[in-house]
């Protein structure tokens, strides 16, 4: 067993959650208050989580808590946000924060590509243009897995990410390579979105939701060794996401009725 003080940096993260007392443990026992409890916890460097101390595996991933593993004091130890006037640090666990800023994702590539698709004119396949509306949307999500990749590969987020401060990364504080976002995407595609299905994809975010909850990670971020943070999102990006959605509802109506009538007017003589 390894003994630390609260100087020793304990895991390797992004951000300012690289070095204790600023980064703890996912599952760390605390008080109302922030401050940490007394005792002392196992951790297990192999994912995260906290055992108790005469644990000799991981009960989230069963490794061996050995030489390797940290044996963490917590007695009368305090956080850096005890310090007055200090801002509290903002849980981890936050679904609907992801929710939402996926559901910006999502809505902003609909828009982006209903454009472009608009733009092109005559050159856009007919069985695109006349595709059913559901159908639609379901090839738009599909593609989407492809394109938020890309972002989270090359920056650590996406545009909605940004927008509620919300960062992926590797649990040794890196970015993820584009194979490895591209599997994270296509996970959240398939497991947690349902690839869009009605109904069966509610059913599928409910779950994603109560295992976030539960287990303080989806089985994505675990399985792929993922590290989503977050950080205080203020009332100005608040504001801006309801404008946003407010506006996006309409907007897509608008443009899918548009696109419809573009395909019927470019072809008026396609039945002669």
């Amino acid at each position: 067993m390894i003994g630390l003080t609260s100087s020793v940096p304990l895991y390797p993260h992004s951000g300012d959650q690289a070095c204790w007392p600023n980064w703890r443990p996912r599952g760390y026992p605390a008080t109302a208050d922030g401050r940490l409890s007394q005792g002392k916890v196992m951790f297990c460097i192999a994912c995260g989580a906290n055992n108790v101390e005469a644990a000799r595996f991981c009960s989230q991933c069963g490794a061996a808590l050995n030489g390797q593993s940290l044996q963490l004091n917590y007695a009368a130890t305090t956080s850096s946000n005890d310090a007055p006037g200090a801002k509290q640090e903002v849980g981890q666990v936050r679904p609907w924060v992801r929710f939402w800023a996926r559901m910006f994702d999502i809505y902003l590539w609909s828009i982006l590509a209903g454009f472009c698709i608009g733009a092109m004119g005559d050159l856009v396949p007919d069985t695109l243009t006349k595709m059913p509306d559901m159908s639609f949307g379901l090839l738009i999500l599909a593609v989407w897995i492809f394109v938020e990749a890309l972002f989270i590969s090359a920056f650590g987020w996406t545009p909605g990410k940004l927008l509620f401060k919300t960062t992926v990364g590797t649990s040794a504080g890196g970015m993820l390579t584009y194979v490895a976002a591209l599997e994270r995407s296509t996970a959240v595609w398939w497991s947690g979105l349902a690839m869009g299905m009605p109904l069966i994809s509610l059913a599928t975010l409910i779950h994603s939701k109560n295992t976030l909850k539960k287990e303080g990670i989806t089985k994505w971020d675990k399985s792929g060794d993922f590290v989503v943070t977050h950080k205080q999102v203020s009332g100005g990006r608040i504001l801006f996401a309801i404008v946003f959605f407010g506006i996006t509802v309409p907007a897509l109506l608008i443009l899918r009725e548009t696109l419809n009538k573009s395909a019927t007017i470019g072809r008026p003589n396609e039945r002669r």
